[in-house]
């Protein structure tokens, strides 16, 4: 069976026409509350917030610098607004060099 032929860059590269566009720069832009096109993540971590039994974690996955922590803690900003405030323990184990 032959392999495909390799794609070449104006089979994949699409540059977006600059007259589309209502803005100069994205400097001009308003900032977007929670991503836009994630609704699948959005639900994931509605679901995973809103558990109320306790050993529950959030486990997000994706490249580095891709802006999880920010997106992560932004959202539960927002989901902990009018939730009463939670009893918490906190553990903390000191690992030191040898054990």
């Amino acid at each position: 069976m032959a392999l495909p032929a390799a794609l070449t860059e104006d089979h994949i590269y699409h540059r977006c026409p600059l007259d589309k566009l209502n803005f100069e720069t994205t400097a001009t832009l308003e900032e977007l509350e929670l991503p836009f096109g994630q609704e699948r993540l959005l639900r994931a971590m509605e679901f995973g917030a809103s558990m109320e039994a306790s050993g529950f974690n959030l486990f997000v996955l994706g490249p580095s610098g891709a802006g999880k922590h920010e997106l992560v803690m932004q959202f539960l900003e927002k989901h902990a607004e009018g939730q009463p405030v939670p009893c918490v323990q906190l553990s903390a184990i000191r690992q030191t060099k040898g054990h």
